[in-house]
């Protein structure tokens, strides 16, 4: 069973997307899906978009991170709540 989906911080969210917008390239840490531990992840990001009540990354390598699953982008913590 998947975890409840839980939004983050409306702030962290434009951060994401001013990132998008620049193209810039970004390092991501996130939490794995298995909660096995994070992992860490770099790239552009080429989409933000929500499916089922859920909002997720894309970066340009093909990775799909789940924004609640973020930890930090470009050292920049991550927390859950607007």
């Amino acid at each position: 069973m998947t975890e409840p989906y839980r939004p983050i911080a409306c702030s962290l969210h434009d951060e994401l997307e001013a990132r998008a917008t620049l193209g810039r390239e970004s390092e991501v840490r996130y939490r794995r899906a298995d909660g096995s531990g994070e992992d860490v992840a770099r790239g552009r990001i080429r989409d933000i978009y929500a499916r089922a009540g859920v909002e997720y990354l894309v970066l340009d390598t093909g990775l799909e991170i789940r924004l609640d699953h973020i930890v930090a982008v470009d050292g920049i913590a991550f927390q859950n709540g607007c």
